[in-house]
Order: structure tokens, then C-alpha cells, then sequence
């Protein structure tokens, strides 16, 4: 699909989409009456609905949510996915990765936790190998009450 009506030169191009949707939007081509949204009992959907949705949600939850956002969500979940940031850039048509990384992405925290469970299973902390630097009144007695832990490293 080529997109050119943007916000910049970037932004234009061609956008890779599934043969699923390729599909769907070649029908609607044909036939521009063809609707591309549909409810769940079959009825059409205008944009126009969804944004009008999503604005009457807002207003009643206290919370600001808009069409654009769903941008935001194709990022975070090509982050979660493992895809590359790069891939993700060009899918998104962002100019600089620090758009695509910095601002579009947002990492759950129970992402960044599994993360570093990963990491640390394949390393040994028996207590052979790590040294206790707590002092006595720093020790905690339930360990379940540790989330986060503030260190230093020393070569």
C-alpha cells in the first residue's frame, strides 16, 4: 500500500502489509461501497464511530485516549515481539529510531522483570559465589517484599 499524504517525507511510501488485509483492501478498491470495518454482528463501522468511541471513553474513564495512540501499540507490541528496532522504524516511517525507541515504544514492567529473569537463570548466585554486602540491619526477613534493588559495581 502506498501512503502520500503525510506529515513528512518519511513518512511516504510503500507499507508492507499481510496477504490477509491485501485481501480485504483490494475488494474495497473495487468496490469503495464494500465496508472495511464491521461489528461483530456484521454491520459497518465508520472511522468516524471508532474516534467517536474512543473520545466518549475517554471522557468517561478520566483518560485520554485518541486514534494516534493505536500507533503507540503498533510499537510497543513490535518491541515485545523481539523485532528488530530498525524493521520497526521503517514500519512505522519514523525519520530517527530515537522517534520509533524513544517515543513511540512503551516497555511494560512485567516485560523489563521477565527480562531480567531471563538474564540472571543461567547465572550461579549460590552463596558461594556472591558476597553478602548487606549489613545486619539491612537485612529484610520476607524476600518477597524485594521488587528492585539499587547496585553499585566495582572492578
Amino acid at each position: 500500500m502506498y501512503v502520500s499524504s503525510t506529515k513528512t517525507t518519511k513518512s511516504t511510501g510503500t507499507i508492507p502489509i499481510v496477504p490477509q488485509l491485501k485481501t480485504i483492501l483490494s475488494d474495497y478498491l473495487r468496490h469503495p461501497a464494500y465496508p472495511i470495518l464491521l461489528s461483530s454482528d456484521g454491520n459497518y463501522i465508520s472511522p468516524n464511530a471508532i474516534s467517536t468511541s474512543m473520545h466518549y471513553y475517554s471522557k468517561k474513564h478520566g483518560a485520554h485516549i485518541h486514534f494516534h495512540q493505536l500507533r503507540h501499540s503498533m510499537a510497543t507490541r513490535l518491541c515485545e515481539a523481539d523485532i528488530n528496532p530498525k524493521i520497526a522504524q521503517e514500519i512505522l516511517r519514523h525519520k530517527k529510531i530515537e522517534t520509533t525507541l524513544g517515543v513511540y515504544t512503551n516497555i511494560k514492567k512485567d516485560i523489563v522483570e521477565k527480562t531480567m529473569s531471563d538474564v540472571f537463570s543461567t547465572v550461579d548466585l549460590s552463596p558461594k559465589y556472591v558476597k553478602n554486602s548487606f549489613r545486619q540491619s539491612d537485612k529484610l526477613k520476607n524476600t518477597d517484599e524485594i521488587k528492585a534493588i539499587s547496585i553499585s559495581v566495582r572492578s
